[in-house]
């Protein structure tokens, strides 16, 4: 014997969670800008094409890559990340020096 459930309402998240997550990876997508998503690790979960051209890496290379790995040295001595301030936030703009591929 089952129990039945309305699944009305989960079907309706589940379409607005789809249409959201559709219009994120165009907005990421086709902004003019390099932008980049990290875990709580620093690593890259997700970067658009700019970003990638940025620093020179192909997507595959720098996804699951701590990102202050691409960090000029010399600033990030003189002007340390707080990570403990970004893995706290649920949003947080950063902007800093890379370093390409080529240098």
């Amino acid at each position: 014997f089952g129990g039945g459930m309305d699944v009305h309402e989960l079907r309706t998240a589940q379409g607005a969670l789809a249409a959201s997550e559709q219009r994120l990876g165009v907005t990421f997508a086709s902004a003019p800008v390099g932008l980049a998503i990290f875990d709580r690790d620093l690593r890259f979960v997700m970067l658009n094409e700019r970003a990638c051209d940025l620093v020179g890496y192909s997507r595959g290379a720098l996804l699951g890559l701590d990102f202050t790995a691409l960090l000029d040295p010399e600033e990030l001595r003189a002007k340390p990340l707080r990570v403990s301030e970004l893995r706290a936030a649920r949003s947080v703009v950063v902007e800093r020096s890379v370093v390409h591929r080529d240098g």
